[in-house]
């Protein structure tokens, strides 16, 4: 049976995984798989076929890329989702410094990925993960599932006081008054991704193009 593999850029939870299938499925095809980054598609793809996907996915702010540098980062994203979620589930003792996690996944040296992710969105591995980690504190104060001291220390802060210094300087308000805020101006976890982009002390010109969802097929 042929296979065709697709690298989604943006997917960062099973919200994310079902949206893939669900579009997917829409446009008539065989889904053999769809994890975090990655669908398997049991169909031969045409030129016309890439173009419906190709606007079915522009909806939800995916497009198609074919150059390598941009599959590394749809990798290296969809690695530091699945940390980031990693980090919320598992105690810090047991959760493994980033710099060490990309390469032992990517067999690549850290220096290298951190070269390449910064050429092509112009944002460093760590700026980006910082931002990721901000963008999932507000999402687990919206559902008040965890206090802010466990919030601080699930996302890696060395205190909540740390917590809530960096909470600030990366959104302008304490995590005390966001939770305050209406439900209407918090971000939810579908949308938690898509706000990056709407950083302007991260997000230069030149990365704004490249950060956009990508969805990549290795034909």
């Amino acid at each position: 049976m042929e296979t065709i593999h697709f690298y989604i850029k943006y997917m960062c939870c099973n919200r994310c995984i079902d949206t893939v299938r669900n579009l997917l499925k829409k446009a008539g095809y065989k889904t053999l798989s769809v994890t975090l980054g990655e669908a398997v598609i049991a169909k031969h793809l045409g030129q016309d076929d890439l173009s419906a996907i190709r606007v079915a996915f522009n909806q939800y702010g995916f497009d198609i890329a074919d150059k390598e540098e941009d599959k590394l980062v749809v990798k290296i994203h969809s690695h530091l989702c699945k940390y980031l979620n990693m980090a919320v589930t598992k105690e810090r003792k047991q959760h493994p410094r980033l710099p060490a996690y990309l390469p032992e996944l990517m067999h690549c040296n850290y220096n290298y990925l951190s070269k390449i992710f910064s050429d092509v969105t112009g944002v460093t591995i760590e700026k980006y993960y910082t931002r990721l980690k901000t963008e999932k504190a507000k999402e687990l104060i919206v559902q008040r599932e965890l206090c802010l001291a466990d919030i601080a220390l699930h996302l890696g802060y060395r205190s909540q006081q740390t917590f809530r210094t960096r909470f600030r300087k990366e959104t302008g308000v304490s995590p005390d008054e966001y939770k305050l805020q209406p439900v209407s101006k918090k971000i939810q976890g579908k949308k938690l991704l898509r706000n990056i982009l709407n950083k302007p002390d991260l997000i230069t010109n030149k990365s704004e193009e490249a950060l956009k969802p990508i969805l990549i097929i290795l034909l």
